[in-house]
């Protein structure tokens, strides 16, 4: 945080962690060139700003998520967004056991797949 930077946790192969703990098929953690976590404090963020800090923590997440579409978009990168997640242990993975930070949004950058995808879902 006094650098205001990105920093690896651990080096390695998480896809098979990653996939295990996604609880939807429509990302491949293998075909993923990295993944973001976004992390907030939520006790600091209740305490500065009563029961509104959950709705602003959560709006800041957004804005970070949004900045990264954008990126994304610009560099032709694709991007997603995973909610459904077993945040507990991607916090536990990630050393935040004893702390006030917790992960809120995983986001999977990478190389965008030609193509579209097949999403067929008619009205009728």
């Amino acid at each position: 945080p006094l650098q205001h930077c990105l920093w690896t946790v651990q080096t390695g192969s998480f896809s098979h962690f990653l996939q295990r703990l996604y609880f939807l098929p429509n990302y491949n953690m293998e075909q993923t060139g990295a993944v973001l976590t976004i992390v907030g404090k939520v006790r600091s963020m209740l305490e500065t700003y009563g029961n509104r800090g959950y709705r602003l923590l959560c709006a800041e997440v957004g804005m970070v998520a949004q900045g990264l579409y954008m990126t994304s978009t610009a560099l032709s990168f694709g991007c997603g967004a995973i909610l459904g997640f077993n945040n507990v242990e991607i916090n536990k993975a990630l050393g935040f056991d004893g702390t006030d930070e917790r992960s809120f949004l995983l986001l999977p950058v990478g190389h965008q797949r030609p193509g579209d995808a097949s999403f067929d879902l008619p009205l009728v």
